[in-house]
Parts: structure tokens; sequence; C-alpha cells
């Protein structure tokens, strides 16, 4: 187990049980980056999930998210944190008609019900999906599956 924050450079496979061969190896490289700081974040902001499964933003105002590039049954978590004002609220991506399939990504709630992030300055609120569409991180939905609150 390690992490690296520069790029590996291994030399090509010469037998079949070397590791670089493995898929298990292969499905385990992921971004230099375990999160991705977007910085401050305010308006209308888009969360690019191709650059990073986790991202964190400080909200400096009220945020409308975008999101984009997601997969299809890949998990994706939020790390929002108020600045030092604190209070700030956060409009998710929704559509009227029902979310899945739809002509824009939507996020479905279900049990778990829109979070009510937390007012108080610099808390964090930590909130997850599993994308459920067609592949594109543009039409379907994120399911919203986890929510946790006041760090």
């Amino acid at each position: 187990t390690g992490w690296f924050n520069q790029p590996v450079v291994v030399g090509s496979p010469v037998a079949p049980n070397h590791a670089v061969t493995k898929s298990y190896v292969d499905s385990a490289i992921i971004s230099p980056s375990a999160m991705v700081v977007k910085g401050y974040c305010t308006a209308t902001t888009t969360i690019d999930w191709s650059v990073g499964k986790t991202q964190h933003c400080v909200l400096t105002g009220n945020v409308t998210f975008v999101f984009s590039n997601a997969q299809s049954g890949s998990a994706y978590k939020l790390v929002l944190k108020q600045d030092g004002v604190g209070s700030h609220t956060v409009t998710w991506p929704t559509v009227a008609n029902g979310c899945l399939m739809s002509s824009n990504a939507c996020i479905r709630w279900g049990t778990l019900s829109e979070p009510y992030l937390t007012p108080t300055p610099n808390k964090t609120d930590y909130v997850g999906f599993i994308y459920n569409g067609v592949g594109d991180g543009t039409n379907g939905a994120y399911d919203g599956v986890a929510f946790n609150a006041n760090y």
C-alpha cells in the first residue's frame, strides 16, 4: 500500500506474474490527489467529477452546483466548509420531471431528504452520492446516499 505524488514509471512487464499486469492493480490506479480542493465556491459552481471523486469547497456565498462527467455506478463525495461568516446555502442539481434520464443530471435524495447544511462559521459537512445514469455524467441521477454534518 502506498501513495505517490508524482507518476511512477515502470518498464514493460516481462512475465505474466508481474504486478503491473494484474487487473486488480490497474483498477486501483487513482488520481495523485485523494481530494480535489476547489477553493472558494460561490454563485454557480461546476463540480467536474473526472478530476476527482472527492472535492472540497469553502462556501463564501450561496452556491448553485452543477455536476458533470460522472460514471455510472461510481461514488462521489463533496466536502463543504462554511467560511468565517457561515450561513451559506446550497442549491443542488434538480429536475422537476423525475430526474432519471432527463435532460440534466439531478439528485434524488430518497429517504435521506435534502441535507440542511450546518450554518456555523468554519464548520464542515460531508455529502455522498452514487451516480446512476447513462455514463456521460449529464443525463441521469445522483443518488444522495450519505450526509454527515457539523465537523
